[in-house]
């Protein structure tokens, strides 16, 4: 039996830039053109924190996409929901929090509400910009939606532009995602492509891991099968595709 090999890529800092403003850039298109060939013969995915409204508006045509951790799951024409997100109270938590936010904190801070495809928040990103300061109202708005159940996480540096804070209406993370998508795609061999911390779990699922570098991350300090700059990551593809899949 032939085995599937599936290409799984992180979006923010492997296959889009990190830009100046936490809401993303566009992915590399030489790059997109290159992972979408694999698709005719490997199962392609996208593994993120995004979701999936907005990862499909910028990297169509794939085998599968896990959003926001694994919280939404599309492939095979399928779609995995947490069950948090479609049974339960918690999105509208999120909502009220996002609502509370835009009323009351300062113009320096923004929300990014991850929704499901239909519409239902999945969670929220609160950031703000290094050269503005940490938001005094960000402890009462943390400890409100830990009161409520829902998943506060750490604060996470973007590029060396801001700070954000997640608050999901459940824990996920990218090894869950990884096996889900492995299962749909009936894949039997895992090659992933990361760049952060976030990324650990993803690699401990994995194969072949591909650390991403830029200027963001030099810092970093991951095991990692392969370490390329993103730069080169298009060439260094398409020359070690053959290497990858044996």
């Amino acid at each position: 039996m032939t085995r599937r090999i599936g290409f799984f890529f992180d979006y923010d800092g492997v296959l889009a830039p990190i830009t100046p403003n936490p809401s993303g850039g566009s992915p590399d298109p030489e790059l997109i053109s290159v992972i979408r060939s694999l698709s005719s013969e490997h199962a392609v995915a996208v593994v993120s924190g995004r979701d999936c409204r907005y990862l499909l508006e910028r990297v169509s045509g794939l085998s599968g996409y896990a959003c926001v951790y694994g919280l939404e799951i599309v492939a095979k024409g399928y779609v995995v929901v947490d069950e948090e997100a479609y049974l339960g109270v918690k999105p509208r938590y999120i909502e009220e929090l996002a609502s509370e936010i835009t009323e009351k904190f300062s113009r320096g801070v923004g929300i990014i509400v991850g929704r499901t495809l239909q519409g239902i928040p999945l969670g929220m990103s609160i950031y703000w910009f290094l050269r503005n300061g940490k938001p005094r109202e960000l402890e009462h708005i943390a400890e409100k939606a830990r009161s409520k159940g829902l998943v506060v996480y750490d604060v996470m540096r973007w590029g060396d532009y801001a700070e954000f804070m997640d608050i999901h209406v459940a824990r996920r993370s990218k090894d869950e995602a990884i096996r889900i998508l492995k299962t749909l795609l009936d894949v039997s061999k895992t090659i992933y492509f990361g760049d952060s911390y976030s990324d650990i779990p993803a690699f401990k699922e994995a194969d072949v891991r591909v650390l991403v570098k830029h200027k963001y991350n030099n810092d970093l300090r991951i095991e990692a099968d392969y370490t390329v700059d993103v730069s080169e990551l298009t060439k260094w593809l398409i020359n070690h595709i053959k290497t990858l899949i044996v």
